[in-house]
């Protein structure tokens, strides 16, 4: 950055190509100008340019604390054109669509170049003048330079537009708000309201407009509402001053946070002056004008202030995760925290004992801590404070932010931090509170400016936080943290389903087992998740007798329970018998949901897929639905062959709640069914911040093998050569040898990377080019490989997996029947393989007719459209001709 000392050193001259906007600075935290121009580095001597150095652009420097960030002026043009050069190629082949242009305006908003925003806008608003989101940003632009009178109209021109659009809602009553034209302003703050776009903020701007009426009774309600919205707002002094007045002219009691609100050292109130954009940027700091020696006093008195607070005062953040808010006896103080939230003290050295009560005085912990100073020296160099995390609940998240100037230097790093009541923590640049995306940082800094953040990790519950410290491979954490969880909430059902799976993972099956009954006992008032549970564990066991005999008699014992009819039917191995038992469940209990689940499961099976849509869209009107039917209902109009019957429906789910991931893989699935690539494109980009780097690798290789495009063997290729995803492309190309009929090198790829695969997924691979093997009469080295399968399956975990990859094995041998094969992918819910395998038997049999239909019904068994979905479909393109 420039820096001049008694007018000596470096200083920019010159400002083009200026954009300002009035905004709050990430820097300095105030309101103020924020310019961004073109200029040049020179040196000078006495402020007097002598020497000129590279050209800069400027961005967002503070009218206030000078900081800002720079960028190389040429390597800002570049970036720039890569930016927008796409979408202006975009607005010349789609003139008539607004997407491309309103993308490219909020991109040059984005890199600061307001004006040439501006002159996009104009040509975009006399283009598509009734287009809400262009007259919104229209509308964005002007206040963001000052213009409240010339934004209104834009704000009242979109409202018009679509008064259901709650930004243009909120928008026009902000614009009247600023203006102070509070008369029309509330009818319209008070629409915002009932919106979910910024109810807060409407809220706010409600009570303040009602209270410049005089309408205080009003003013009181929306502040109130406010209030219970977002309890943090109860330590916010300026609401509550403005309760406080409204309270006092309605001649209401005042509660103690409004009467402190109140209280003012200084007795004369100041007007505020109205903030007005600069005419030009300062371009400089000012020089420094005070003796050296002053300063280094200044610093040193300073330095030694700073250093002896953090002596003496160390920092505690009481942290209330709970749902419920909780109260606390501090040695001899009290303080209320709120639900999800925290209150920090300063205590001194020695002996603390806090208690923590309920809102019913009832003691729910207490605890004894030690607070020991660090030397003067060591308070100075290092940020220390304490986190009391109540009843333990919260798990935090410690990361470590490498900013930098170039996006590819840029780093992240965490730590999680769980099942601590009372722990210390060091050197944090950002305690609860969220890091900023930028920082500044000197743009030809090529190295990373490392900083800390922590904050309780909302995202990640202690069943959550097992499973990490599951696959970091620490088991006895990982059993500690879902033993407390399911503590604490001990019918939760995903807490509990946890705790079960950690069970089969860490001990056996039959642990799993042991584990699930002692939560149908733990929670007998609403067991039925429980036994679900239960059953799912026991019939991977291979107990599919046992439990039948199980349920029967619980059946008996409650002939008109709907839910001993629904357990009945989810262990019985008939399809029939067991929809009547699901039908049987649905007429004497309704209100049931999984029975209309399972009674489509059982439909689908029996490939009555109109009859399994309707059970399934029936479902997903129920009340207390599980979010995973509307993929149920996806997969079955795409068995059926017409996705288009759950799009309406998926739609609806979808809209109901934008970021859930059901509705979205739904969504995603029945766009590649009908090969509508751009939507399954634009659904994609929703899971990224929900799923990992793997799954997404995966989610894009299917999109690519459904689509045909030739670009997925290079990106296998690429996958191949990474650590993290070797083994998800190893198991794509194999895939993709089976769906063209390369067999040979499909083996040869697996006997190289066998142990790289997951052993249940590698012997049905080893099975399925085995298959293929059959097919070219090759039979000596398909029992090969048939062999080999066995081997690997007799590795793999027992369950449902390693029975029906056996089954598959024997059916291709002959060895079992194709009706057994049938019976046990039905009693596992995996028709694909079994279809396969009868496609497969009717080929060798020179049947080509039957081989092409029991491969196209493997095709339509596949429905989420993963593995053996191409490879069916493939087979049945090529044995329709007649042959192999």
């Amino acid at each position: 950055m420039p820096y001049t000392l008694n007018g000596i050193g470096t200083h920019y001259y010159g400002a083009g190509n200026r954009s300002a906007r009035l905004d709050v600075c990430r820097s300095c935290g105030r309101s103020a100008t924020l310019s961004s121009y073109d200029t040049r580095e020179w040196i000078c001597v006495v402020f007097i340019p002598l020497i000129p150095l590279r050209k800069y652009r400027i961005l967002n420097d503070c009218s206030s604390c000078r900081r800002h960030h720079r960028i190389a002026a040429n390597e800002f043009a570049q970036k720039l054109a890569e930016v927008t050069a796409p979408l202006r190629g975009q607005m010349r082949h789609s003139p008539q669509d607004p997407e491309p242009q309103i993308a490219l305006v909020r991109a040059l908003i984005g890199w600061e170049m307001r004006a040439d925003a501006e002159k996009e806008l104009q040509s975009a608003t006399a283009r598509f003048p009734q287009n809400v989101d262009i007259t919104l940003l229209a509308a964005q632009v002007a206040s963001g330079r000052g213009d409240l009178n010339g934004a209104l109209p834009l704000y009242e021109r979109a409202y018009n537009l679509d008064p259901q659009n709650a930004a243009s809602t909120y928008g026009y009553g902000w614009i009247l708000y600023k203006l102070e034209r509070h008369d029309r302003a509330v009818p319209i703050l008070q629409r915002a309201v009932t919106q979910e776009g910024n109810k807060l903020g409407a809220l706010y701007l409600l009570g303040t407009s009602q209270m410049k009426l005089s309408r205080w009774n009003d003013a009181l309600n929306a502040h109130q509402q406010l209030v219970t919205l977002e309890p943090a707002y109860m330590k916010d002094k300026s609401l509550l001053r403005l309760m406080r007045e409204c309270k006092q002219h309605l001649g209401y009691e005042l509660n103690e946070a409004e009467r402190r609100a109140g209280r003012r050292w200084w007795p004369f109130g100041r007007k505020t002056k109205p903030q007005t954009l600069q005419a030009q940027p300062t371009l400089v700091r000012p020089s420094l004008r005070i003796a050296g020696l002053i300063i280094a006093a200044i610093m040193l008195f300073g330095l030694g202030f700073y250093g002896w607070d953090r002596w003496t005062n160390i920092d505690v953040y009481f942290d209330n995760g709970l749902d419920r808010a909780v109260k606390l006896d501090l040695d001899r103080d009290h303080l209320d925290i709120a639900p999800n939230t925290f209150h920090k003290v300063a205590l001194g050295q020695g002996a603390h004992t806090v208690i923590v009560r309920g809102k019913d005085g009832k003691e729910l912990e207490r605890l004894t801590f030690n607070l020991e100073r660090l030397s003067i020296f060591g308070a100075m160099m290092h940020d220390r404070f304490f986190v009391y995390n109540v009843a333990a609940h919260n798990v935090y998240r410690r990361a470590v932010h490498g900013y930098s100037a170039r996006a590819e230097d840029s780093s992240y790093a965490e730590e999680l931090i769980g099942m601590q009541r009372f722990f210390e923590q060091r050197d944090v640049d950002f305690p609860f509170m969220p890091p900023p995306e930028t920082i500044n940082v000197d743009s030809n800094r090529s190295s990373t400016v490392k900083k800390v953040s922590f904050n309780a990790a909302k995202n990640i519950d202690l069943s959550k936080y097992a499973l990490i410290r599951l696959r970091q491979g620490k088991m006895d954490e990982a059993k500690t943290a879902i033993d407390r969880a399911v503590a604490k909430a001990p019918c939760d059902t995903n807490t509990r389903r946890t705790q079960v799976y950690l069970a089969g993972i860490a001990g056996s099956l039959d642990n799993a087992s042991e584990t699930a009954h002692h939560w149908i006992a733990d929670c007998a008032q609403n067991d039925l998740e429980a036994h679900r549970a239960y059953q799912d564990v026991n019939r991977e066991n291979g107990r599919q007798e046992a439990l039948r005999e199980e349920y029967r008699k619980m059946l008996s014992a409650s002939p008109e329970s709907g839910k001993a009819h629904y357990l009945y039917g989810r262990v019985c191995a008939d399809p029939a018998v067991a929809t009547t038992q699901y039908q049987e469940a649905i007429r004497l209990d309704p209100k049931l949901v999984w029975p209309r689940v399972a009674l489509g499961h059982a439909y689908q099976t029996m490939e009555r897929y109109d009859d399994a849509v309707r059970e399934f869209s029936a479902a997903l009107d129920m009340e207390g639905r599980d979010p995973s039917i509307v993929v149920y209902l996806a997969t079955a109009a795409i068995a059926k062959g017409d996705p288009g019957l759950a799009v309406a429906k998926v739609e609806e789910v979808r809209k109901a709640n934008p970021r859930d991931f059901g509705a979205l893989e739904a969504r995603w699935l029945l766009a590649l069914a009908v090969g509508d690539w751009q939507r399954a494109a634009e659904t994609q980009k929703m899971f990224a911040p929900l799923e990992g780097p793997q799954n997404a690798w995966w989610r894009n290789a299917k999109l690519l093998r459904i689509k045909g495009d030739p670009m997925i063997d290079a990106r296998i290729d690429e996958a191949m050569r990474s650590d993290r995803l070797r083994p998800f492309g190893i198991q794509a190309r194999i895939e993709r040898l089976l769906e063209t009929g390369d067999v040979e090198h499909a083996a040869e790829t697996l006997a190289k990377n066998a142990k790289t695969i997951e052993p249940t997924t590698a012997a049905i691979l080893e099975a399925y080019a085995a298959a293929g093997f059959l097919l070219k009469g090759n039979n000596s080295t398909a029992e090969k490989l048939l062999a080999d399968a066995e081997k690997t399956s007799a590795g793999a975990p027992k369950g449902g997996g390693q029975r029906i990859t056996n089954a598959f094995i024997a059916g291709l041998r002959g060895t079992r029947t194709v009706d057994e094969v049938i019976a046990v992918g039905r009693e596992s819910d995996v028709m694909s393989h079994a279809w396969f395998v009868a496609g497969v038997r009717a080929e060798l049999a020179k049947d080509h007719a039957r081989a092409a239909q029991c491969f196209a019904r493997c095709a339509r068994a596949a429905s989420d459209l993963d593995f053996p979905y191409l490879e069916a479909r493939a087979m049945a393109a090529k044995v329709s001709g007649g042959g192999s």
